[in-house]
């Protein structure tokens, strides 16, 4: 699979940018493999504030939803 986005705001911005780059190539089963805490384990979590982070949550989220219209 392979994405594409962009965002208005900056930092959204960049965390699609790190979601795209680190999805696309990978498979759906892949994807969804992924554990829903990517962001405690990549250590951003406490770095950004709660509407930030959800706000990124959301992003990856997403891109699971359309990982999962291919299996």
């Amino acid at each position: 699979m392979y994405f594409r986005g962009t965002a208005d705001a900056q930092i959204p911005k960049g965390f699609l940018a790190l979601f795209v780059l680190g999805c696309s190539g990978s498979t759906p089963e892949e994807i969804l493999s992924i554990s829903d805490d990517i962001l405690d384990q990549a250590k951003l979590k406490n770095l950004l504030s709660p509407s930030r982070a959800n706000g990124s949550y959301q992003i990856f989220k997403k891109i699971q939803e359309e990982a999962r219209k291919f299996i």
